[in-house]
């Protein structure tokens, strides 16, 4: 695997290199968007808020946090908006000041990233690959006294398991037991199911979710981000850990107009659960060892069906070896529309043909 903390900052997307070198970019099953297109309203929201320009941004996000106050039953004071939910990860990290921080492995860099730059003592709880790596209560019994906070993907990335709300309850109630703050990154829930992981009552104290609007819109252009706190003090303290002006007027526009769009993200859900299983069966075949998802990725294991192989092919794949508990024979792809999925499945025959693209 190498040295994981020189490359735990490597994500999947980095188009750049080769549209540089062949003038064109790859059919990128690196990052994981809707397979559909940014709804058009949506991007007309943000080109018509080009003509103001000349104003700063409210630096209070005013019309978005109020918009999402009402699709989830939340005071604003309780809602902090970011620059993408990485820029929020970071926020928290240096607002809350925590001791020690447990995180389950593997998971999405950025957790280890953002609260080792806080200088945050870390723990990792290693989850079983023959369980799929799920996190289930074993996980709660690493929680301890010394524990300052908990983060976690819901569902986790990259093994795209989603975590039961049974489960989650249990660590939610060995946080409380232990005054410890647990944060839920559901920047991929949206691809599953409606509302929050934990239910109304028990989003109170210190818990915090995370959530973008990146991943179910396909506008990772667009850096934007939220995240709700069980503690109005809580959202304070993340607000005045970033810099002013951090929201741009135009994503703030485009998110108040993507959170109209609900019969879009039921039509992402569907193209999702209807093409992740083709996909499936293509790995399979092909004799890879397969994560079996909840979410619009999947996570697989073999040494011929590498990034290297498919990039020969103009498509990009995202090698998982940045993933602490993974090696560079783990690869994770993204769900995509039909004729994407095709040309996909066809690169697949071809490796394992023998042919060289």
């Amino acid at each position: 695997m190498g040295d994981i903390n020189s490359k735990i900052n490597t994500h999947g997307g980095y188009i750049y290199p080769y549209l540089k070198e062949n003038g064109c970019e790859p059919l990128d099953f690196s990052v994981n968007i809707s397979p559909l297109p940014v709804p058009e309203e949506v991007k007309r929201a943000f080109i018509e808020e080009a003509e103001h320009l000349h104003r700063y941004p409210d630096n209070e996000c005013t019309e978005l946090r109020e918009k999402l106050s009402a699709k989830y039953d939340i005071p604003t004071e309780h809602i902090v908006i970011g620059n993408g939910a990485s820029d929020l990860i970071y926020r928290i990290a240096y607002a809350l000041k925590c001791k020690n921080i447990l995180i389950p492995v593997p998971s999405f860099s950025e957790y280890e990233a953002a609260f080792s730059a806080a200088e945050t003592g870390i723990d990792f709880y290693h989850t079983d690959e023959t369980k799929d790596f799920a996190i289930d209560s074993c996980f709660a019994e690493a929680i301890s006294q010394d524990t300052d906070a908990v983060i976690m993907g819901v569902p986790s990335n990259p093994s795209g398991k989603l975590t039961d709300d049974s489960i989650l309850k249990i660590i939610l109630k060995k946080c409380r037991e232990y005054g410890t703050y647990l944060m839920l990154d559901e920047c991929f829930l949206p691809f599953i199911k409606d509302g929050l992981s934990i239910s109304a009552e028990d989003f109170t104290g210190k818990v915090i979710i995370i959530r973008s609007f990146t991943k179910i819109f396909a506008m990772p252009g667009v850096r934007l981000g939220y995240c709700l706190c069980g503690d109005e003090k809580i959202a304070e303290k993340i607000k005045q850990a970033g810099a002013p002006w951090q929201v741009n007027s135009m994503a703030c526009k485009a998110g108040n107009a993507a959170l109209e769009m609900d019969e879009y993200v039921e039509k992402v859900r569907n193209a999702v659960n209807t093409e992740r299983s083709r996909l499936y069966d293509a790995l399979e075949k092909a004799g890879a060892r397969v994560v079996k998802s909840d979410a619009d990725f999947i996570l697989f294991r073999s040494d011929k069906l590498t990034e290297e192989e498919f990039i020969k092919r103009g498509i990009m794949i995202r090698n998982c070896g940045n993933f602490r508990g993974l090696d560079d024979t783990w690869h994770r792809i993204a769900v995509k529309n039909t004729e994407g999925n095709d040309k996909f499945t066809m690169a697949i025959a071809d490796i394992m043909g023998g042919r060289q693209g």
